[in-house]
């Protein structure tokens, strides 16, 4: 089974157009949730990496940039 989490943070910025600063406060705003969004990786370690899906973020973005266009 492959895993969609196959995007590192500066991957999934790159192939999106957007920072990774963007990224980063989109995620601590909980735009991006774990599991659904993005995953860690290496257990046990103290900041872990993550890997994101980037279909997920792009839907999401994509959800987000047509629900704020004014009519």
């Amino acid at each position: 089974m492959e895993s969609r989490f196959t995007h590192t943070g500066p991957q999934l910025c790159a192939a999106l157009g957007i920072n990774t600063q963007t990224l980063a406060r989109m995620r601590q705003q909980g735009i991006f949730r774990p599991g659904e969004h993005f995953r860690p990786m290496g257990a046990g370690s103290k900041v872990p990496r993550l890997r994101w899906d980037l279909a997920a973020v792009d839907a999401t973005l994509t959800a987000r940039a047509t629900s704020e266009v004014p009519e």
